[in-house]
């Protein structure tokens, strides 16, 4: 057995194991005229993968997963330098944040994200950029990936050591720039995509139970502990 699977699969017998996701892309990046910008992707999650297959994860019915990049830098001629760049994967209870858009007002989900939580936190490792003849941009960006307090009820150890490397790919037709009056402009991807990476594969559990810990540790490391039914919440309201 490879020993990533072995280790991931230690202490989670019933969890979905992958290394790796398809997901799509949409941007938001407003950049000044003196090259600096700052840019928000977000990223939906399609398929699980474990060394190219896609894995059983019916779960995905009932809750969704999604990658949020924000990153920060500046472009001089055709060099382009970022000063930092955090990933964090988030999951939607219920699957009920809707569709997802970039415009002038930023990038973001129809019906909000409220509720939802983060799994797993990183920072920059590397980035590169490339462009093809016909104009489609690709992008590599690797980070570090940690779970959170949240996350570890359902990734247990399984990221311990692990980075995420997101190879995004946009061709033409989904991107749009905009001057504004001020001097700056902003750039939109709706509808790109790519394809992600784990430096070796984890362990994903998602039940009710699981979820609903999480979210009483999201809770706890948010608002401090309290009387714990404040934090209860049924299992099936999660599940729906």
């Amino acid at each position: 057995m490879h020993d990533g699977v072995e280790r991931a699969e230690q202490g989670h017998g019933s969890a979905t194991i992958f290394d790796g996701f398809d997901a799509s892309t949409f941007l938001q990046s407003v950049n000044q005229a003196d090259g600096s910008f700052v840019e928000r992707f977000i990223m939906p999650i399609s398929d699980l993968e474990l060394g190219g297959a896609v894995v059983d994860a019916r779960w995905l019915d009932h809750v969704s997963l999604y990658l949020v990049i924000d990153a920060t830098g500046e472009q001089v001629g055709p060099r382009t330098t970022f000063d930092n760049l955090d990933v964090t994967l988030w999951a939607d209870p219920g699957h009920n944040d809707g569709v997802v858009s970039a415009g002038l007002s930023g990038v973001g989900f129809s019906h909000g994200t409220s509720g939802d939580i983060a799994l797993a936190h990183g920072s920059l490792v590397s980035a590169v950029l490339s462009q093809d003849p016909d104009l489609t941009r690709h992008a590599d960006f690797t980070e570090t990936l940690t779970a959170t307090h949240a996350g570890r009820a359902l990734f247990g150890h399984s990221l311990d050591g692990v980075t995420i490397t997101e190879h995004l790919t946009t061709p033409v037709g989904v991107r749009n720039a905009l001057m504004v009056s001020d001097g700056s402009s902003v750039n939109l991807v709706n509808g790109g995509s790519a394809e992600v990476d784990l430096s070796s594969p984890a362990a994903l559990q998602v039940t009710p139970h699981s979820l609903a810990q999480a979210l009483r540790l999201q809770l706890t490391d948010e608002l401090g502990p309290c009387n714990p039914n404040h934090h209860a919440m049924p299992q099936d309201h999660l599940w729906a």
